[in-house]
């Protein structure tokens, strides 16, 4: 199986946030030996359920294909870690690949955690005793808190933009940037990329 990904700094997909857009092609069959794994790692994560962890808009997808396998690990490795998800992750076709718009906190994590399963999944494939999935899952925790805002209340800043649909960008560890609708006179002015 083929994977790309492509950071998404600003809005897209119908995402109030950064997303990492992961498109999957030369899929293997249900039966293969890297579904196997995929389902295996995904069952030995800590838990994170999402009714509407995806929106498919008509597309059908099959829980047991390896694509949907490792969007949902990923996702679930990034909330382990600390990651806010506000939207759906959207799955659609773009000419013969599978794709999967995941929002994030942070593109740059997402990466180091699809880095660090395709490495796990390699050495797995290479008969390396399978490693304790909770134990990996606690080291990508502590090696991912870099890429997350710090101190106490950037969380809740961040879920209070989120749910007034204000525009956020993490600037730094240190500093979250918002903007909101502008009164201008008694008209309300918009800045760009809000809706």
């Amino acid at each position: 199986m083929k994977v790309e990904y492509e950071q998404i700094d600003g809005y897209a997909y119908g995402a109030i946030q950064p997303s990492l857009l992961m498109r999957f092609s030369d899929i293997p069959p249900v039966s293969s030996i890297l579904t196997t794994q995929l389902a295996k790692l995904q069952n030995g994560l800590p838990s994170f359920e999402d009714g509407k962890r995806f929106s498919v808009d008509g597309l059908a997808l099959d829980e047991a294909a390896a694509p949907l396998l490792f969007a949902t690990i990923i996702d679930s490795l990034n909330h382990h870690c600390g990651d806010q998800r506000f939207t759906s992750i959207k799955a659609f076709k773009e000419m013969d690949a599978l794709c999967f718009a995941l929002p994030t906190l942070s593109a740059a994590m997402s990466v180091f955690n699809i880095n660090a399963v395709s490495s796990l999944l390699a050495r797995l494939s290479q008969g390396e005793p399978s490693e304790d999935t909770l134990g990996f899952a606690e080291g990508q925790k502590r090696q991912t808190r870099r890429f997350l805002p710090s101190g106490t209340n950037a969380g809740n800043f961040i879920a209070a933009a989120a749910e007034r649909r204000i525009p956020f960008k993490i600037f730094s560890r240190k500093y979250i940037i918002g903007s909101s609708p502008i009164m201008v006179g008694n008209h309300l002015r918009i800045p760009a990329g809000y809706s």
